[in-house]
């Protein structure tokens, strides 16, 4: 296994799967993902997404092996599953409350949201094994 496995993974992983949109570093990581062969201090990175690729550097210098890459893109799955979960339990006492208050409404919207409750649910208990 070359050193470049596990940064191809990660890039493969992140190009279909958006994790990081989220995070602080979320537009640095899209940049490095847009120019792989380039050197990231040479992309045009504003002063704070200078210093988190510093601080970054500094803190680990070595790169990730595939275990430490895999157990970092769980992390960042686990923790947008856990959003979408709170996201979706708000619409849920949202939508119930909306069936509650309008007797004759179609209970349809409850019901889907409760089938993608248990959707996030078993992604999550998938991903425990990992």
């Amino acid at each position: 296994m070359n050193s470049r496995e596990p940064a191809e993974f990660v890039r493969e992983m992140l190009r279909e799967f958006p994790l990081h949109a989220d995070l602080e570093a979320g537009s640095l990581i899209d940049k490095m993902l847009a120019a792989p062969e380039t050197d990231p201090w040479s992309l045009d990175l504003t002063e704070a997404e200078r210093q988190l690729l510093g601080r970054a550097l500094a803190e680990n210098p070595e790169p990730a092996t595939i275990e430490e890459s895999r157990s970092a893109l769980v992390w960042l799955a686990r923790r947008r599953l856990a959003r979408q979960s709170e996201k979706l339990n708000q619409e849920l006492r949202a939508a119930e409350a909306r069936t509650e208050a309008k007797a004759s409404e179609d209970p349809t919207a409850v019901n889907d949201l409760l089938l993608a409750k248990k959707l996030l649910r078993r992604a999550t208990r998938d991903l425990e094994g990992f």
